[in-house]
């Protein structure tokens, strides 16, 4: 998923993610990626980087 990918790669702000990928604003990327992961986008973002930094 290409929004999911771009949480976890780019130090782009979500509203630009979200606005880039379809989604009306912020908010609706943010209440999208709580269905999905249970968990917001700046919470994506560190654990991907946390795991990143373990490799």
């Amino acid at each position: 998923m290409r929004t999911d990918h771009e949480l976890r790669g780019s130090p782009a702000p979500v509203d630009s993610i979200a606005t880039r990928n379809g989604y009306a604003n912020a908010r609706a990327l943010r209440r999208a990626v709580q269905r999905w992961h249970g968990t917001t986008p700046a919470a994506l973002r560190n654990n991907s980087r946390r795991t990143l930094m373990t490799w």
